[in-house]
């Protein structure tokens, strides 16, 4: 059974980006650093589409792939970045999230990719590779195509949406619906993390980024708390604590749910830790690795 859409999200702010019902499940294992390699080489994951299916989205819808429409400075992560972190429910340890940040200069894009693995314990009786996928303008951090490939067990979807910037719609995979308005730099659940991370934020301060979610466009809000230091395995950091909060309709952050997500206090804001109180649990991710170019 996949989680629901609230739980979803919540793991999304802390670049736990894929459903992971794998979690309640978990088993601790003698050695991280041996069990995300494994997790890192495994060959099983499912491929993300094809340039020629993206180019028969942009042909069949008369859509377009709008760079250049605003410019961020580049920031440090998006030089080949490769982040590592284990995951769990309470106390124990289910698998690893592995995101990488490969940017194509000759386009002017980036493709931000993910994997979602069991670790090796669980992976005997149910076994998950789930990958996920974003294109966004390097310089103006907004997506073009977003992808999510899930293999949980016997389960297996694919979906995906199309963000035409120019004309502001997105296409999706669901056939009854054959576009969206969405407002103008829209984010999807994924590209959201990264451009938050281009953001100066100081205690006190908040910002709102429109994000759009399973054919549906949210506010989400986040209100950067207090500096702190935070010791993980790939470290000690000097943080900054953030909380995010849906606003308007159809919020899925209810009043007993809780998100904290601390990213390092520097230019790239890179995610260490999470501790997410939801209505069945707590779920953690903290980071065990990671490297970038330059």
């Amino acid at each position: 059974m996949l989680l629901t859409f609230s739980a979803r999200l919540t793991i999304v702010l802390v670049c736990l980006i894929f459903p992971i019902s794998f979690l309640a499940y978990g088993a601790s294992q003698p050695s991280d650093d041996e069990n995300w390699r494994k997790a890192d080489s495994a060959y099983d994951y499912p491929p993300l589409f094809s340039d020629h299916f993206i180019d028969s989205i942009i042909s069949k819808k008369k859509a377009s792939v709008a760079t250049n429409l605003r410019a961020i400075d580049t920031p440090p992560f998006m030089l080949g970045e490769k982040l590592v972190f284990k995951v769990g429910w309470g106390p124990l340890k289910a698998g690893f999230a592995i995101i990488t940040a490969d940017p194509d200069t000759l386009r002017g894009t980036t493709l931000i990719s993910g994997r979602g693995a069991t670790n090796g314990f669980f992976s005997g009786f149910y076994k998950v590779r789930d990958r996920i996928g974003t294109t966004v303008d390097t310089k103006g951090i907004y997506p073009f195509f977003f992808e999510q490939h899930i293999h949980e067990g016997r389960y297996k979807a694919e979906r995906w949406e199309f963000f035409d910037q120019a004309r502001n719609l997105v296409f999706s995979h669901k056939k009854s619906v054959d576009s969206t308005s969405i407002k103008p730099f829209t984010q999807n659940f994924l590209s959201l993390v990264y451009y938050l991370r281009t953001q100066t934020l100081s205690p006190g301060d908040s910002i709102s980024i429109n994000c759009f979610v399973d054919s549906k466009c949210f506010d989400v809000v986040i209100h950067c708390v207090e500096r702190t230091t935070v010791s993980v395995e790939a470290g000690k950091f000097n943080c900054l604590l953030l909380k995010p909060v849906l606003v308007g309709k159809g919020r899925v952050f209810s009043r007993k749910d809780e998100v904290k997500l601390w990213v390092t206090d520097d230019a790239c804001k890179m995610p260490v830790k999470v501790e997410s109180k939801i209505a069945w649990g707590s779920i953690f991710a903290k980071l065990v690795w990671y490297s970038r170019k330059g």
